[in-house]
Protein backbone atom coordinates (compact mmCIF):
# COMPACT_ATOMS: atom_id res chain seq x y z
CA UNK A 1 0.00 0.00 0.00
CA UNK A 2 3.17 2.49 0.65
CA UNK A 3 4.16 2.05 -2.99
CA UNK A 4 1.01 2.80 -4.08
CA UNK A 5 0.88 6.36 -2.23
CA UNK A 6 4.08 7.06 -3.76
CA UNK A 7 3.25 6.66 -7.09
CA UNK A 8 0.23 8.50 -6.50
CA UNK A 9 2.11 11.94 -4.59
CA UNK A 10 4.03 12.47 -8.48
CA UNK A 11 0.33 12.95 -10.07
CA UNK A 12 -1.37 14.90 -7.39
CA UNK A 13 1.75 17.56 -7.06
CA UNK A 14 1.58 17.81 -10.89
CA UNK A 15 -2.63 18.59 -10.43
CA UNK A 16 -1.58 21.39 -8.30
CA UNK A 17 0.38 22.69 -10.21
CA UNK A 18 -1.91 22.61 -12.96
CA UNK A 19 -4.23 24.19 -11.25
CA UNK A 20 -3.08 27.64 -10.54
CA UNK A 21 -2.41 28.16 -14.72
CA UNK A 22 -6.87 28.09 -15.12
CA UNK A 23 -7.46 31.78 -15.27
CA UNK A 24 -9.88 33.12 -12.31
CA UNK A 25 -13.46 34.09 -13.79
CA UNK A 26 -14.21 37.69 -13.88
CA UNK A 27 -16.74 40.06 -14.05
CA UNK A 28 -17.46 40.81 -18.05
CA UNK A 29 -20.73 42.81 -17.56
CA UNK A 30 -23.01 44.56 -15.48
CA UNK A 31 -26.52 46.00 -15.64
CA UNK A 32 -30.25 47.11 -13.97
CA UNK A 33 -33.61 45.82 -15.35
CA UNK A 34 -36.59 47.64 -13.61
CA UNK A 35 -36.38 45.03 -10.86
CA UNK A 36 -32.56 42.91 -10.95
CA UNK A 37 -29.07 43.25 -11.04
CA UNK A 38 -28.11 41.18 -13.60
CA UNK A 39 -24.68 40.10 -13.53
CA UNK A 40 -22.08 37.83 -16.28
CA UNK A 41 -19.03 36.45 -15.96
CA UNK A 42 -16.27 35.27 -18.40
CA UNK A 43 -16.96 31.16 -17.66
CA UNK A 44 -20.99 32.40 -18.88
CA UNK A 45 -22.40 32.26 -15.83
CA UNK A 46 -25.55 34.98 -16.15
CA UNK A 47 -27.07 35.70 -12.15
CA UNK A 48 -29.44 37.93 -11.09
CA UNK A 49 -31.01 39.48 -8.09
CA UNK A 50 -33.30 41.74 -7.11
CA UNK A 51 -31.52 44.88 -6.75
CA UNK A 52 -34.46 47.03 -3.86
CA UNK A 53 -31.56 46.13 -0.81
CA UNK A 54 -29.46 48.33 -2.79
CA UNK A 55 -26.22 45.99 -2.37
CA UNK A 56 -25.59 41.96 -1.67
CA UNK A 57 -23.56 38.84 -2.49
CA UNK A 58 -24.30 36.53 -5.61
CA UNK A 59 -23.30 33.80 -4.27
CA UNK A 60 -23.86 31.21 -7.51
CA UNK A 61 -21.37 33.99 -9.34
CA UNK A 62 -18.92 34.59 -6.07
CA UNK A 63 -19.98 38.48 -6.63
CA UNK A 64 -20.29 41.36 -4.51
CA UNK A 65 -22.10 43.92 -5.99
CA UNK A 66 -23.83 47.47 -4.60
CA UNK A 67 -25.84 49.75 -6.49
CA UNK A 68 -26.02 53.55 -5.97
CA UNK A 69 -28.58 54.86 -7.74
CA UNK A 70 -28.38 58.62 -9.25
CA UNK A 71 -30.18 61.07 -7.90
CA UNK A 72 -30.55 63.77 -10.13
CA UNK A 73 -31.22 62.72 -13.62
CA UNK A 74 -30.83 64.82 -16.47
CA UNK A 75 -34.00 66.92 -17.12
CA UNK A 76 -34.70 64.73 -19.97
CA UNK A 77 -34.54 61.39 -18.20
CA UNK A 78 -37.01 62.72 -15.37
CA UNK A 79 -39.38 63.50 -18.03
CA UNK A 80 -38.99 60.05 -19.74
CA UNK A 81 -39.00 58.79 -16.70
CA UNK A 82 -41.98 60.80 -15.24
CA UNK A 83 -44.01 59.75 -19.21
CA UNK A 84 -43.50 56.16 -18.68
CA UNK A 85 -45.13 56.19 -14.71
CA UNK A 86 -48.15 58.14 -15.82
CA UNK A 87 -48.62 55.38 -18.71
CA UNK A 88 -47.46 52.30 -16.46
CA UNK A 89 -44.53 51.81 -17.68
CA UNK A 90 -41.45 51.10 -15.68
CA UNK A 91 -37.99 52.96 -16.59
CA UNK A 92 -34.47 51.57 -15.44
CA UNK A 93 -33.02 54.01 -12.99
CA UNK A 94 -30.22 55.70 -13.83
CA UNK A 95 -26.95 53.73 -11.65
CA UNK A 96 -23.76 52.91 -10.70
CA UNK A 97 -23.16 49.45 -9.96
CA UNK A 98 -20.21 48.48 -8.41
CA UNK A 99 -19.13 44.98 -9.04
CA UNK A 100 -16.34 42.97 -6.97
CA UNK A 101 -15.84 39.91 -9.12
CA UNK A 102 -14.69 36.51 -7.87
CA UNK A 103 -10.85 37.20 -8.37
CA UNK A 104 -11.17 40.89 -5.77
CA UNK A 105 -11.58 43.50 -8.29
CA UNK A 106 -13.99 45.83 -8.51
CA UNK A 107 -15.37 47.10 -11.60
CA UNK A 108 -18.05 50.21 -12.03
CA UNK A 109 -20.65 49.55 -14.53
CA UNK A 110 -23.13 52.28 -15.75
CA UNK A 111 -26.94 51.72 -16.47
CA UNK A 112 -28.25 52.07 -18.82
CA UNK A 113 -25.16 51.52 -20.56
CA UNK A 114 -23.77 55.17 -22.46
CA UNK A 115 -25.64 55.00 -26.04
CA UNK A 116 -22.97 56.68 -28.74
CA UNK A 117 -24.05 59.14 -30.49
CA UNK A 118 -21.26 60.34 -32.52
CA UNK A 119 -20.54 59.44 -36.19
Amino acid sequence: MPLRAALCLPVLLAACAVAPLQPQPTVTAARLTATDVVVTVSDGRTCRTPWAARAGRMDPCGVDWQVVVEDRPNPLRRAVTGLAGAVGLEVTPMAVLTVTGPDGTRHDYVSPPPVDMGD
